[in-house]
């Protein structure tokens, strides 16, 4: 099993050719911003900039609207938000009748949403603004830090803890289970970016395989004996909406855009 990186002068990847998931080629335009990105086992992908930079997805049906710098409408997707820039309402389906809908507190923080079929999410932080629970429906997860690291998470089915490369946020060992006796260690495989690819058991045996779109998405599983959140590295991945918990705000990966803006941005006043 092999994985091979080609890349142009100016460092960006065009090629990357993996023996048990095929070939994925990359184009971009003279702002080294990604055109094109050709899978041979998956969809290809097409994506435009405005003048402003955003990001557009060509390759999928209907238009992409921004304004503002906000995504408003992508095929029947409609995006609304609150003064603050917080996408508060995700509608789509026939009249827009699928209805998500986004709750913050007054640091913009997402504290609970809900879904079209009437799930619900209640998302709790930290002083650090470390988001240590989640509660979907009636299930209860907490998590565990170390710095901005998430090291482990806990329900009152799982116990899992989170190893990761010297002052990076690579994930190394993912560990299941409760105790010493019943602990199993599970091995990530990542890509260039640190992205999980594979997770692999003590005799080498793939429990958990994806494959990924350009931006994060994941296209299909090869595998799934047991579930992986990690994503982009920092990234954990919440079931309950396909969002990623990116430490500091949300990340919808379907889209390519965070749903609140650069809180960094906001604190230094830009």
């Amino acid at each position: 099993y092999q994985r091979q990186y080609d890349y142009d002068k100016s460092g960006n990847l065009t090629r990357l050719l993996d023996t048990r998931k095929g070939q994925h080629d990359y184009h971009y335009d003279p702002l080294a911003r990604l055109t094109r990105a050709n899978h041979s086992q998956d969809v290809q992908e097409r994506f435009g900039h405005d003048p402003a930079g955003n990001l557009l997805m060509q390759n999928r049906p209907g238009p992409d609207i921004v304004a503002g710098n906000r995504l408003m409408i992508q095929g029947d997707h409609h995006y609304d938000y609150d003064a603050f820039g917080n996408l508060i309402r995700e509608r789509r389906g026939k009249g827009q009748q699928l209805v998500t809908e986004y709750r913050y507190d007054c640091q913009h923080r997402l504290i609970g949403l809900t879904t079209p079929n009437g799930q619900t999410a209640h998302y709790r932080y930290d002083p650090f603004g470390r988001r240590i629970s989640k509660t979907v429906d009636d299930t209860t997860t907490e998590f565990f830090w170390q710095g901005d690291k998430l090291i482990a998470e806990h329900h009152a089915e799982r116990h899992r803890s989170y190893l990761y490369e010297p002052d990076s946020f690579r994930p190394l060992v993912l560990l299941e289970g409760f105790g010493p006796k019943e602990t199993k260690p599970y091995h990530y495989q990542l890509d260039h970016l640190g992205t999980p690819q594979e997770l692999t058991d003590n005799e080498g045996e793939i429990v958990w395989s994806a494959h990924y779109r350009a931006y994060g998405e994941i296209a299909r599983l090869d595998a799934c004996k047991i579930d992986n959140p990690l994503r982009f590295q920092g990234q954990y991945c919440d079931a309950e909406s396909g969002l990623h918990y990116n430490r500091h705000r949300y990340y919808n990966p379907d889209i390519g855009r965070y749903l609140t803006p650069d809180p960094v941005k906001l604190a230094g006043g830009i």
